[in-house]
């Protein structure tokens, strides 16, 4: 199972970074830590590499967030490599 650490800048407007996280927190495979501003980091947890890059831009579509940046990624216990 990839891991993957990524920063999720949201926007400003309290409305839009409301539903961007609960969003984020209603999904299985998105672990949301502390949000810091307009900066919320997360660990994001599928079972492949391509789903871990299909969830990314999954993520940076939802209203209200602006920019996934990418901190790491673990893939060492990838499934599709096996």
């Amino acid at each position: 199972m990839p891991i993957a650490s990524v920063v999720i800048t949201l926007d400003a407007r309290a409305t839009l970074h409301d539903a961007a996280l609960a969003a984020l927190r209603d999904d299985e495979r998105v672990e949301v830590g502390n949000r810091v501003g307009a900066r919320v980091p997360a660990v994001l947890e599928t079972r492949t590499a391509d789903e871990g890059e299909a969830l990314v831009r999954e993520i940076a579509s939802v209203p209200g967030v602006l920019l996934v940046e990418l901190v790491g990624v673990d893939r060492s216990l990838d499934e599709g490599d096996a």
